[in-house]
């Protein structure tokens, strides 16, 4: 895979970007048409991506296969200067949940697999002023993300969320109703398990923040835990077995996946009807 060199701090990123999409596209002995040609799109586009426009992620990704690069362009395509330090993290989330056997989250927000269009864009844009970047591309790349639930072996999905997520309002007055439905909805999978912890009955309100645990394919086990610029992951067992046993623990103070669902409809019928 190409490294990381060569970086001129006085040279912007994008730039940058693009002589290394150009650089292995010479190390292929390929015209701009020939890339074009690979990763279905023009000449015209290639050679404006090699002079400093950024690519869409989808189309780093296809860059990134057509090249031999691995995932060379898509881990760099978060660092592009109008993404935003948020993005940081972007890819190495992306490749945890294509790689995952199974995602357990402990959330007080609708986790990003499970998020309709207007809640993803009501909640990212409430970052915008601190992390900037564009918009559109983050709900897309976020959207993007929920295909691995359609894939041939999707990950099980296992979320305790705290009753509060059900009462944020975000975006428009339907919002939030409709990301309830939607929720209800995709529960119905029978790898999708939702489970609400309610105020009352929780002995234990742990100040863990947004916790992803990934029990990935090879057998590793990966936390993330979601700060405010960029994620952190271990896979050190001594870090990461604490926050196993606490997530079982309020897995087990939470409500059934069947009457946290019935607890849903209830909430949906008593404040959005």
């Amino acid at each position: 895979m190409p490294t990381v060199r060569g970086l001129n701090p006085e040279e912007p990123f994008n730039k940058w970007y693009g002589g290394k999409i150009r650089q292995l596209r010479d190390r292929n002995g390929w015209t701009q048409a020939d890339l074009g040609d690979k990763v279905f799109l023009s000449r015209s586009r290639i050679a404006q991506f090699e002079g400093g426009e950024a690519p869409p992620f989808d189309v780093a990704e296809r860059l990134d296969e057509a090249l031999g690069a691995n995932t060379f362009l898509s881990d760099l395509w978060c660092r592009l200067e109008r993404r935003g330090a948020d993005w940081r993290s972007a890819p190495a989330v992306l490749d945890m949940e294509r790689n995952a056997r199974k995602i357990k989250y402990y959330m007080s927000v609708i986790p990003a697999l499970l998020q309709t269009r207007e809640y993803a864009t009501a909640l990212l844009s409430a970052g915008m002023p601190f992390y900037g970047g564009n918009l559109d591309d983050k709900v897309n790349f976020r959207l993007g993300r929920q295909a691995v639930l359609e894939s041939t072996n999707p990950p099980w999905i296992w979320a305790v969320l705290d009753e509060s997520a059900l009462y944020r309002s975000l975006g428009q007055p339907d919002t939030l109703r409709d990301q309830l439905v939607h929720l209800l909805k995709a529960t119905e999978a029978p790898n999708i398990n939702v489970q609400i912890l309610l105020h009352d009955q929780a002995t234990l309100f742990p100040a863990i923040g947004l916790t992803t645990i990934f029990e990935l394919r090879d057998g590793r086990t990966v936390l993330c835990r979601e700060g405010v610029e960029e994620s952190a992951f271990t896979s050190n067992e001594k870090t990461v077995a604490p926050f196993a046993t606490l997530y079982d623990h309020l897995q087990s103070e939470a409500l059934s996946p069947t009457q946290s669902m019935a607890f849903v409809r209830k909430v949906i019928e008593e404040r959005h009807s």
